[in-house]
């Protein structure tokens, strides 16, 4: 399989508080979020999401979250509601947590 390079996923997204911002690549069969800009910078250009396969257009399974923090792995999974904002889903047990991240626009790139 080629890969689409008309991927909505792939670049660079930023979390509701603006103070982390995730790049999607594609590995392969599997998608990967690296961390660009967060606290502690010892973090950044580490592998936050690993794992994540697409299941449709807009949406991303499977995947894994690693909570570097707590080093830790949770199951997470993706929408796209828009080209611009995605809702990414964290499951730990029963309870779930959804944050919506928004596009970095390239003009905003540092």
């Amino acid at each position: 399989l080629a890969p689409q390079t008309n991927d909505k996923l792939l670049g660079e997204w930023t979390n509701e508080e603006k103070d982390r911002v995730l790049e999607f690549v594609q590995n392969g069969e599997v998608y990967e979020a690296i961390i660009k800009v967060g606290e502690p910078s010892s973090y950044v250009g580490q592998k936050q999401i690993t794992e994540l396969r697409a299941d449709g257009e807009n949406t991303y399974q499977d995947g894994k979250l690693h909570i570097l923090q707590k080093d830790k792995t949770v199951d997470c999974s993706i929408s796209l509601l828009d080209d611009d904002r995605l809702e990414l889903k964290v499951k730990v047990g029963f309870k779930s947590k959804t944050t919506i991240w928004t596009r970095v626009a390239p003009q905003n790139k540092q």
